[in-house]
């Protein structure tokens, strides 16, 4: 993560992280201009 953004009403700085779970929709606002967001989704395999 590089500058700083609002995910899910957590502030993340350069160099932060973040694991969430159970998440169908994801909640994100970045604060600077060239902020770089990795986000990476991962199935669980639950069949739904």
């Amino acid at each position: 993560m590089e500058g700083a953004c609002e995910v899910e009403e957590r502030l993340l700085y350069a160099g932060d992280g973040l694991a969430l779970t159970e998440m169908p929709h994801l909640d994100m606002e970045c604060l600077s201009d060239a902020a770089i967001v990795l986000v990476i989704a991962m199935d669980n395999g639950g069949g739904n």
